[in-house]
């Protein structure tokens, strides 16, 4: 069976935009199909789930875009030259686009993926040497966010600076991931457990929806349980904390205590993935440390007394103007922008009118 280009570029679209969650209803439901019909289908969307990189330096020459696509499409083709007599025996059938997809810019931005190490296996490594243990690691830039979708079913939002890691070997039998940021997991029923490592700690669980913040600049990790149950442990600590829905467990990396919150509204720490973000009695040293991730900038402070000021809120899709501008008509600061720095400093004429609010 013959594959022209154009037939391989939309099946490879249409594929990219169900791994970043930009398909519609009938799409979706093609890709899905598609998925089901040979273990070569599901094998290459895997592939190209693992090394697509959706954004390139605007420096990135056509070469370069063109050495990909067609490493792309050596797999593609060896897989299909290696089974072509077993696929035309089990009918096997490439959908055929009618419609045509957009993928924005924030969602292309956020699968940045290293991909060298599988990309020589791949394409270099024996028969014999294809089970040898290879990682992904997908990350979400400053200013992006992104969704993964794990073979198993599971779904996993990154928010902005976030890292996840996992191993070629990833399945229901083998549900292992690496991360350094923050993501808000659902996770697919199995019999087999899903394990989530941090710097320090590690969660367990079997089928449920929760939230890690586990930055590695921040002392904080938190882990916040939506639905479902969850075990947590950590080193130096025997035993596993059970948590159970709506609570959360706050650990200090430096005193190594681990202290858990019952009866929490969860809704506030996962709707970040829904592009909402709820603001409550939160430092601006905190809030400042969001805004870096978010909008991929610096935040510099020329008076260390701005970050004690507090601020309760909720924002949606506000640019960060216009959080900026609600910063400085809440507190007593102001603010300048310089390139892709954000300088904060005390705003002496407006210090007194706040001063009966302020704890000094």
């Amino acid at each position: 069976m013959n594959f022209k280009n154009k037939k391989y570029d939309e099946i490879e679209n249409l594929l990219i935009a169900y791994i970043c969650n930009d398909i519609g209803e009938k799409d979706k439901f093609f890709v899905e199909n598609w998925l089901q019909q040979d273990q070569k289908n599901r094998d290459y969307f895997a592939f190209l789930q693992k090394n697509y990189i959706s954004a390139q330096e605007k420096t990135a020459t056509n070469k370069t875009e063109d050495a990909w696509k067609n490493v792309k499409l050596k797999y593609f083709q060896r897989q299909i030259t290696a089974n072509q007599q077993l696929k035309e025996q089990s009918n096997l059938r490439f959908i055929k686009l009618n419609t045509k997809f957009r993928i924005s810019i924030a969602a292309a931005a956020v699968l940045l993926i290293l991909f060298s190490t599988v990309l020589f296996q791949l394409l270099n490594s024996t028969d014999s040497k294809k089970d040898q243990l290879t990682f992904t690691e997908i990350v979400a830039p400053l200013g992006s966010k992104t969704l993964v979708n794990l073979q198993d079913g599971s779904k996993i939002w990154l928010n902005a600076g976030t890292k996840l890691i996992y191993n070629s070997q990833f399945s229901n039998s083998n549900r292992e991931v690496t991360l350094d940021g923050e993501a808000y997991f659902e996770v697919a029923k199995s019999k087999n457990q899903f394990t989530v490592r941090t710097s320090d700690l590690e969660v367990k669980v079997y089928g449920t929806h929760f939230n890690i913040t586990a930055y590695a600049e921040e002392n904080l990790i938190s882990t916040t349980l939506a639905k479902g149950s969850i075990g947590i442990s950590f080193s130096g600590k025997e035993g596993v904390l059970k948590m159970q829905a709506n609570q959360q467990a706050i650990f200090d990396k430096t005193t190594k205590k681990l202290k858990l919150h019952k009866n929490i509204y969860t809704g506030k720490f996962i709707s970040w993935k829904n592009d909402e973000w709820y603001i409550e009695n939160e430092t601006l040293e905190s809030l400042t440390r969001k805004l870096e991730r978010k909008y991929a900038i610096k935040i510099i402070y020329e008076n260390e007394n701005c970050k004690k000021y507090k601020f309760t809120g909720t924002l949606t899709n506000e640019t960060l103007g216009q959080i900026l501008k609600l910063i400085e008509i809440s507190a007593p600061v102001k603010y300048s922008i310089r390139g892709d720095s954000v300088l904060i400093s005390e705003n002496s004429k407006t210090k007194n009118k706040f001063k009966n609010v302020l704890k000094e």
